[in-house]
């Protein structure tokens, strides 16, 4: 096996990484649901042990609910009168559920980056042991506004006199209700930001870097709330404006900021003068500025896809809420990521010419024996391209001493189903006395089929790891397959 040195993974694109965690996201859903009843045991049973000390005797326990095993059954010692006239211990109802929907949102942001296995799983940990602190907060606050607030004077009274003021209950009721729902604004914020800055470049003309931009919008939110401020986020019409104005770097947007609190604390009476009807104004205008008739065009000539992406997109932004429109937006890259894996995939013979270069030729039906064939698959290897690819491969046949050498350069990740595809075509050369030899191949890749023992089955004398040099690590794959068919030819005798 030869090749360059191995290299660090290039960062997942922005798009990519929203398409495979929306995909893991509906995974990680169905883990969080159909395994519920396990995953909220710890906070079940620390729920328990808080109540146990706020309440005392009046508490009696918290077990899984008969049957819908992930809610909780809080059962007390407090008498409670129903409206029969019967008295019985007072028992309710808790759902762990609604303060852990952020378990399936990590899981699919952790799942679909390109960060090593052992990172994942670390992350993946503390995000649960977070999100599990949350739920047993949700719990217990859940469970004393309940008995203060919703099972009469009785109850109310004996939480009062275990010193739980209603004060506290609240609040503390109150942040645990508003934890996900505050992570989930600030998810929207983040993806629209990133929409904003990813559509106007710097004017260098290099577009900013969503990581930054992300812990620059979260620093700047999270002291604007210490201070009693609104959080804000990435703003179109905003953006525009300040680039129509003559902005040239990010402290014009400091500077306008500034100016604005001045205007505000000095001349507010004139302020509120300014008609709505001009703001609107000013609005269209930008907006109208903002139109790209010449990326337009591109768009609406490129092709059908596209072109309906855009008419959709534009549409959802007009007459729906913009998470609406985000959420549409990642359905809609689902969709088109799912119908290019399954564009047809067709394989290229290449030939080498005498004078070092590199022609097309046609690709055999079956192989020749005691020769050389380089294929080189054009399309998508994953999914249902690679029963094309399987379709469209040489026939081993009757073939003998023949050595085929595919191309994979510039793929720097492969499907379960194509490592298998090749196990079989391998198996099956190697049964007529044929070899098969990978090359191209990038480190990922590399990992991939090692994983997998397909590199045992290859062996590693066939395997040749891309050359920064294009056509480099072909000719060392040339060379070993010469020299593999006069070696050959001689064992034949």
């Amino acid at each position: 096996m030869t090749g360059r040195p191995a290299t660090e993974a290039e960062p997942v694109k922005l798009t990519e990484l929203l398409i495979l965690a929306a995909l893991w996201m509906l995974f990680g859903f169905m883990l969080w649901y159909y395994l519920s009843a396990f995953h909220v045991l710890p906070a079940r049973l620390a729920a328990g042990a808080i109540l146990q000390q706020v309440l005392g005797d009046d508490f009696r326990q918290i077990v899984a609910e008969p049957s819908q095993a992930f809610l909780f059954q809080v059962e007390t010692n407090i008498p409670f009168t129903f409206r029969d006239g019967t008295t019985e211990a007072l028992g309710f109802i808790v759902n762990p559920l609604i303060f852990s929907y952020g378990l399936p949102l990590l899981f699919g942001l952790v799942m679909g980056s390109n960060v090593g296995w052992r990172r994942k799983v670390a992350i993946l940990l503390i995000g649960y042991g977070v999100i599990t602190l949350v739920q047993i907060w949700g719990v217990v606050w859940e469970s004393l506004k309940l008995l203060a607030f919703n099972f009469g004077d009785q109850a109310f009274a004996v939480v009062q006199d275990h010193g739980v003021s209603a004060t506290v209950i609240a609040l503390c009721y109150q942040l645990g209700t508003l934890i996900l729902p505050a992570l989930a604004i600030a998810l929207i914020a983040l993806v629209q930001a990133a929409g904003v800055s990813q559509s106007v470049p710097n004017p260098d003309g290099e577009y900013p870097d969503p990581s930054g931009d992300f812990r620059g919008q979260g620093i700047a939110n999270m002291a604007v709330g210490l201070a009693g401020g609104l959080p804000v986020g990435g703003s179109v019409s905003g953006t525009a404006l300040v680039r129509s104005s003559g902005a040239q770097s990010r402290w014009a947007n400091i500077f306008t900021g500034l100016f604005g609190l001045v205007v505000v604390l000095l001349f507010a009476p004139l302020v509120e003068l300014i008609p709505l009807a001009a703001l609107a104004g000013l609005l269209v205008t930008v907006g109208a500025g903002m139109v790209n008739v010449p990326r337009l065009r591109t768009v609406w000539n490129t092709g059908p896809a596209p072109l309906t992406i855009m008419v959709i997109t534009f549409v959802a932004t007009l007459f729906t809420p913009i998470q609406v429109a985000v959420i549409l937006g990642v359905v809609l890259h689902i969709l088109l990521y799912i119908f290019r894996s399954a564009e047809a995939v067709r394989i290229e013979r290449v030939v080498p010419q005498e004078d070092g270069t590199f022609a097309e030729g046609e690709v055999p039906g079956a192989l020749p024996s005691g020769e050389i064939v380089v294929l080189q698959p054009i399309g998508s290897l994953f999914f249902a391209g690679v029963a094309e690819l399987e379709e469209h491969l040489p026939k081993v046949g009757q073939a003998q001493g023949t050595a085929v050498i595919i191309r994979l350069r510039d793929r720097d990740e492969v499907g379960s189903t194509f490592i298998r595809t090749m196990q079989r075509y391998t198996e099956s050369l190697q049964a007529g006395g044929n070899v098969l030899m990978l090359e191209g191949l990038d480190e990922k890749v590399l990992e991939q089929i090692e994983r997998t023992k397909l590199l045992d089955l290859i062996g590693e004398e066939n395997v040749f790891l891309a050359q920064p040099q294009h056509g480099a690590s072909l000719r060392q794959a040339l060379a070993a397959a010469e020299e593999w068919l006069v070696q050959d030819q001689e064992n034949r005798g």
